[in-house]
């Protein structure tokens, strides 16, 4: 029986100046980056993340939170932490069809061939349709949302990259 192990974690120091940090981190194929600076700091490769929670130490308050998503989500300054889910907007719109019963009008003007991998594309079918039973729904907008897999995945790389460095300056 056979193991295979992840590939070791490496990191280059680019500057260490007090809150001030550039650190390089690589895992086989995968590279990311992370600043740090007074209360915040920044993650890239992934897309580029700054979350900024005014923290004397970024480094004790990642690990203090386990990288909470939802918390630092919601410290997130650039970048976006979700991500449009085009199916559930379809479901929702099939089963707004069926209870206004308008299913083959809905499948023809907006479900059929139409890209809806936006939320701007979909206001945009939803609105180009010649439908009043179906308005595009405002208010249940988050449920067409998803945490972003690159957000996630950044976080994760962030909390494990501070997490090195600390274990390598204790």
């Amino acid at each position: 029986m056979s193991t295979a192990t992840a590939p070791a974690l490496t990191m280059e120091i680019v500057l260490d100046a007090g809150p001030h940090k550039h650190l390089r981190f690589q895992r086989g194929m995968q590279a990311w980056e992370i600043l740090t600076f007074p209360g915040g700091l920044l993650v890239r490769s992934f897309g580029d993340y700054v979350l900024v929670n005014g923290a004397d130490n970024i480094i004790d308050s990642m690990a203090y939170t386990e990288g909470d998503p939802v918390y630092w989500a919601s410290k997130l300054t650039s970048g976006d932490p979700r991500v449009w889910d085009e199916e559930a907007f379809r479901a929702w719109l099939a089963r707004e069809a069926a209870e206004c019963g308008v299913q083959e009008e809905v499948e023809s003007e907006i479900l059929s061939g139409r890209d809806l991998h936006s939320e701007a594309l979909a206001r945009e079918a939803v609105a180009a349709a010649d439908l009043t039973e179906i308005d595009f729904p405002e208010y249940e907008l988050d449920d067409f949302f998803v945490p972003s897999p690159h957000f996630l995945r950044a976080l994760e790389r962030a909390r494990e990259g501070l997490a090195c460095y600390a274990a390598q300056q204790s």
